[in-house]
């Protein structure tokens, strides 16, 4: 299946003011609840704890999008797979690392692209995963012709999500989350000259795949 192409760049001006104001008002939830976390009993600002969590982690994805209205910088580099799967699990929280099962073979297959970027991509599927509810995430690579396939499998409850096509923002959202994090995942795939993929799993849960070209274009920094 072709990468999925981008918006126009005037349909995708239209979402920035949207974002930037959404933002703001993140941001002002976010010190407000802050404020309230010092002048509330601590009983009643364990609920306010998880608000602040997740107003600050949509804010900084809104922020993401809105610099993805520009095309990314790509800074590509000689990585591996496992450089790009480590960094991708050091940016969970350290409750979900204990439970990421990380497949060894496969991970010292060599690429040739931004990894820091991968690794945000990849990172945003693990995301998805445990954010579903899933206890544990099954994350492995392999070589599928010029490109390598990261797959991040779920068993959450449910029938899983299934997604071909480029997810719009807040499109694709669950029970508590907006639906970011696979658009992002899905421009930062592109970006590389790559893709994702989602298919549901029988019996239920999901199969997220990241593939990357093994060589991009361009000549990598050393």
């Amino acid at each position: 299946m072709p990468a999925p192409e981008l918006k126009s760049k005037s349909r995708r001006s239209l979402h920035a003011p949207a974002l930037a104001e959404l933002r703001v008002a993140l941001r002002a939830f976010a010190r407000g609840s802050e404020h309230a976390r010092h002048h509330t009993a601590p009983r009643a600002t364990e609920g306010g704890a998880d608000a602040l969590a997740e107003a600050r982690r949509l804010a900084r994805e809104l922020d993401d999008l809105i610099a993805y209205e520009r095309a990314p910088r790509l800074r590509r580099v000689q990585c591996s797979a496992r450089e790009i799967a480590l960094a991708a699990r050091l940016s969970l929280p350290k409750a979900w690392r204990t439970r990421l099962l990380i497949v060894q073979d496969g991970l010292d297959l060599p690429l040739c692209t931004d990894g820091a970027l991968a690794a945000r991509a990849l990172s945003r599927l693990l995301h998805n995963a445990f954010e579903a509810g899933s206890e544990f995430v099954l994350l492995s690579a392999a070589r599928r012709g010029a490109r390598v396939c990261f797959s991040v499998l779920d068993r959450a409850p449910g029938h899983g999500i299934a997604l071909e096509r480029a997810p719009e923002p807040f499109a694709v959202a669950r029970a508590g989350h907006a639906g970011i994090g696979l658009a992002l995942a899905w421009r930062e795939a592109h970006a590389l000259d790559g893709r994702v993929e989602l298919s549901r799993l029988q019996g239920g849960g999901t199969r997220a795949q990241l593939e990357l070209r093994v060589e991009a274009n361009g000549r990598p920094r050393r």
